[in-house]
């Protein structure tokens, strides 16, 4: 949401692959941001923060619900307020092995997700602790770095994804 003309973007994209991807929105910050994002197409909400009334009315409304989240018991109110996954956020802050760690404690039915911080030299690490997957933003794209070089490294996190997940297999 703190990108230009967000939710022209979400109803863009939401109307030409919003059967075939779940498409949505990060840096929700509020329930009347839910509301547009749901107008607008999207089916997901990614927040920076965990709390439990934005929570309970994306969950209510059917949308997936990631929740930035740094300790056990951010983890556990936003599960208990309807969170879908939670998102560790900055990831940067917790290490692989307290993602591990904390894994062991939380609802095996709960996918974490790190963001910020992750890039092709991490994310094995985090995949073999555990986590479900990464959000990826500041290792990709900055604004006026060339395409040629965005597209560079998306291919290596593709490939470094790709290849931790064969060894953790």
């Amino acid at each position: 949401m703190n990108s230009p003309d967000p939710l022209t973007s979400i109803a863009a994209v939401s109307e030409a692959v919003g059967k075939h991807a779940l498409v949505g929105a990060g840096t929700v910050t509020s329930i009347a941001e839910i509301d547009s994002v749901i107008a607008a197409g999207g089916r997901l909400i990614v927040s920076p923060h965990c709390d439990p009334k934005l929570i309970a009315h994306a969950s209510g409304r059917g949308l997936v619900v990631l929740p930035g989240v740094l300790t056990p018991s951010d983890m556990f109110s936003a599960l208990d307020a309807g969170a879908t996954g939670l998102k560790v956020f900055p990831a940067e802050l917790m290490p692989p092995s307290a993602i591990k760690a904390i894994k062991a404690v939380l609802p095996s039915s709960a996918p974490v997700f790190a963001v910020g911080g992750i890039h092709a030299g991490n994310m094995g690490e985090y995949l073999a602790a555990g986590a479900a997957g990464f959000g990826i933003g500041g290792s990709l794209f900055k604004a006026g770095k060339p395409m040629a070089e965005i597209e560079r490294d998306a291919i290596a996190l593709v490939a470094a994804f790709h290849e931790a997940q064969d060894r953790a297999a």
